[in-house]
């Protein structure tokens, strides 16, 4: 039986990280720029390029994790959150009350969603 460590040891440094994932038995993908993504055999598979909605409503495929449970992949469960989505509500979870979380808002130190009705922080 060959040893997998000594294999490794023969590799020059750039394959090193692919002979330990097949010493592990672990799949891999050599993906060096990320234009390689759209050519790779394992995400040309149905439901391997979820698509997330960004916040100007464009659609982007983007590489799901290789996970299976009970034989299906991982889907999108959450789109991105906006910028400030959940800013409030984390100072809130933190301990702020409501007025210093308004007054964080408001001096820019957080931001919030747009649709929040808030302050916008002057720029002088």
């Amino acid at each position: 039986m060959r040893d997998p460590v000594q294999d490794v040891h023969l590799l020059g440094v750039a394959q090193l990280p692919g002979a330990l994932c097949e010493a592990a038995n672990l799949p891999f993908a050599p993906i060096q720029r990320p234009e390689d993504l759209f050519t790779d055999p394992h995400l040309a598979q149905p439901v391997a390029m979820p698509e997330v909605t960004l916040s100007n409503g464009q659609k982007l495929p983007l590489p799901a994790l290789p996970i299976e449970m009970d034989g299906h992949r991982l889907g999108v469960r959450l789109d991105l959150p906006q910028a400030g989505e959940h800013s409030t509500d984390i100072a809130t979870e933190l301990g702020y009350d409501p007025q210093k979380v308004e007054d964080l808002v408001t001096a820019g130190v957080i931001s919030a969603p747009m649709n929040e009705q808030h302050p916008t922080p002057s720029r002088s």
